[in-house]
């Protein structure tokens, strides 16, 4: 090869190795709609939502910076809301945005109707519930979202919540099926400052299918107020076929919270993996399941140590047309240990 054609060479191999994953950064306003990779050159100090997500498959970098707000809106939005109204469509799919600090919104990063979305390396916290208070929603109809390696801290009433009200029950019903969304490997600590009678939690899964919480540390959801039953670390509720394994959940009033109680008939959480999550210091029980019918799962290899309540608690509520037994659900290897009161109990 000649010589000016070896230069030519190498400087365009140096030349890609350098831009690969590496965005420039640029100068972003409040209320702007981002239509291509972004990243921010400084902080951002708004009223409202912040930022609106306004296009597929791209990346929003907070390289660093600190996206704040006012407590109303959201910090980044991504559910085809825009600014002069809704695009027809939902939200947009393969958008990627990391590494960063939002706080002081109503929720930290919304996400709904959207594909393939990954949050990482964010720190959210001190949402105002208004009416959220929480630092990620995934709402509507979304699947293969991967939130990991987060930090979400201090929000109102909640760190991640998974809403599968408008998904598929998987039977036939035309609904999108959801599934595949990962949460996994986050810090979830403190969820929980806001008003006595609220509900407060780390991770909550509402008529959410298909969620793998895995790896995660979710610590500190403990109504202070009144240390009342309505906070846990991993909240479930009418929710089936998802795989909670190798959390680590401590110092909250529940470690994990199963409730169908206040549901309609049919809306029974089912088919739920729990498998060696760890449960120590919680308030009350380490695990407690109150099924709105039997309802199949299987829980095993979980550790229960050294919690205020019980290790396990299988309480019926019950729900219209149901049936009052626990008939389904499969323990296998759990250790109960130091606990204040029983290790299990139905």
């Amino acid at each position: 090869m000649p010589k000016n054609s070896l230069r030519i060479a190498l400087k365009i191999a140096v030349f890609g190795a350098v831009s690969v994953g590496a965005l420039v950064a640029q100068t972003v306003s409040c209320g702007q709609v981002l239509m291509k990779d972004t990243s921010l050159s400084k902080d951002l100090n708004c009223q409202g939502t912040a930022l609106y997500v306004g296009a597929h498959g791209i990346t929003i970098d907070l390289n660093g910076h600190k996206i704040s707000g006012d407590g109303s809106g959201m910090g980044i939005r991504n559910d085809g809301i825009l600014p002069d109204g809704y695009n027809g469509t939902g939200g947009y799919d393969w958008v990627t945005i990391r590494d960063g600090v939002i706080e002081y919104f109503d929720t930290g990063v919304f996400l709904g109707t959207t594909s393939y979305n990954t949050l990482s390396g964010l720190t959210i916290r001190l949402m105002k519930r208004n009416p959220w208070g929480t630092g990620v929603i995934l709402t509507v109809a979304n699947d293969h979202a991967r939130v990991r390696f987060n930090l979400i801290e201090h929000n109102d009433r909640g760190g991640i919540s998974v809403d599968g009200g408008f998904c598929s029950e998987g039977n036939g019903d035309g609904k999108p099926a959801c599934v595949d969304n990962r949460i996994e490997e986050n810090k979830i600590f403190g969820n929980a400052r806001g008003i006595e009678n609220d509900v407060y939690y780390g991770l909550q899964l509402y008529l959410a299918r298909g969620v793998v919480a895995n790896k995660n540390e979710i610590y500190g959801h403990v109504n202070t107020l009144s240390k009342a039953a309505n906070a846990a670390g991993i909240l479930v509720v009418g929710s089936s076929q998802n795989f909670f394994s190798e959390n680590k959940l401590e110092d909250n009033t529940h470690g994990v919270l199963l409730t169908d109680e206040y549901l309609t008939a049919g809306q029974v959480s089912t088919a739920n993996i729990f498998y060696r999550n760890l449960a120590r210091f919680n308030f009350l029980q380490a695990n407690e399941f109150r099924p709105g019918a039997s309802a199949i799962g299987m829980i095993a290899e979980n550790l229960a140590s050294d919690n205020h309540g019980g290790g396990f608690l299988f309480l019926f509520q019950g729900a219209p047309n149901s049936t009052n037994d626990f008939f389904g659900f499969s323990l296998y290897s759990n250790v109960s240990q130091g606990n204040g009161m029983w290790g299990f109990a139905a």
